[in-house]
């Protein structure tokens, strides 16, 4: 009687212990699959001096805890430095894509970049030439040939967005202004608006760039008059929109989309002395 009582124990601690594990196995696969991983890392790239440089990153889900730094080999201890957003280098985060830009590379811009996101890691070598060697132009023409190709077998693909313009945005006067867009092919054309009137690039404070499938606006030193309903027309049908509101930073922000009630009481009167130095 001992001996089967002892059984019957003995079974339902085993049971017991196999819910156990299986408790502790589901919540490790939830923990790995909450992980950030790089859908699309950084290639190494040539580039010709005075041109355009974009570093572009994928993930599987989005994050705002992105840096970029790059490996300075004249540093004595080759130690890293890190990117900040300048007039020189543009950085930009939109949902799962994270680019870099460098608007016109110089010589002293070769170097190794790095992109860090979260706990993941990537980077490419970046080479900054003079002029393109033989190798270089026979490398050129074999690249131009490949993308005349994939143009030509997808000529006739409906071009989609695959990532629009963010539906609102809001800065402060003097801050940059940093938005693009990306289709599932190039566009044969694009064009940028705002409020339906066309951006000339000529403008000392704007800039457009277009990399493959994506399509950059950049406008300097943002005021109020910037401010609008800004459209990227891409190819014939197709478009995405994004409202930019620049407040004034010296002055006080009220959000008017937050109901105010009237309250019938008593106004009581508040005094104050202010004190500015001029």
């Amino acid at each position: 009687m001992n001996q089967h009582t002892t059984s019957a124990t003995d079974k339902t601690t085993l049971q017991t212990s196999s819910v156990i594990l299986l408790k502790t196995h589901r919540i490790k696969i939830n923990k790995l699959s909450s992980s950030i991983r790089i859908i699309q890392e950084l290639v190494d790239q040539c580039v010709e001096q005075e041109k355009a440089l974009a570093l572009v990153v994928k993930t599987s889900k989005p994050s705002n805890k992105v840096v970029w730094f790059k490996n300075t080999a004249r540093n004595k201890y080759n130690e890293t430095e890190r990117i900040f957003n300048d007039n020189k280098f543009h950085l930009i985060s939109q949902t799962t894509v994270h680019i870099f830009i460098i608007s016109a590379v110089k010589l002293d811009d070769t170097e190794e970049y790095f992109c860090r996101i979260e706990n993941t890691l990537t980077y490419a070598k970046i080479e900054v030439i003079n002029e393109k060697s033989n190798t270089n132009q026979q490398l050129s023409r074999s690249l131009i040939n490949k993308s005349t190709s994939y143009d030509f077998n997808t000529f006739e693909e409906e071009l989609k967005l695959i990532h629009p313009l963010p539906e609102q945005i809001r800065l402060d006067k003097n801050d940059k202004l940093i938005v693009f867009c990306e289709t599932n092919r190039k566009p044969n054309h694009v064009q940028w608006f705002k409020n339906e009137s066309s951006l000339s690039s000529i403008s000392n404070n704007l800039e457009t760039y277009y990399f493959d499938s994506i399509s950059i606006l950049i406008l300097y030193h943002v005021n109020e008059e910037d401010s609008g309903l800004y459209t990227c027309y891409l190819g014939d049908y197709c478009k995405t929109r994004c409202t930019v509101q620049i407040d004034d930073s010296n002055l006080i922000y009220i959000d008017k989309s937050i109901p105010w009630e009237e309250i019938m009481e008593p106004i009581e009167s508040i005094h104050l002395k202010i004190n500015k130095a001029f």
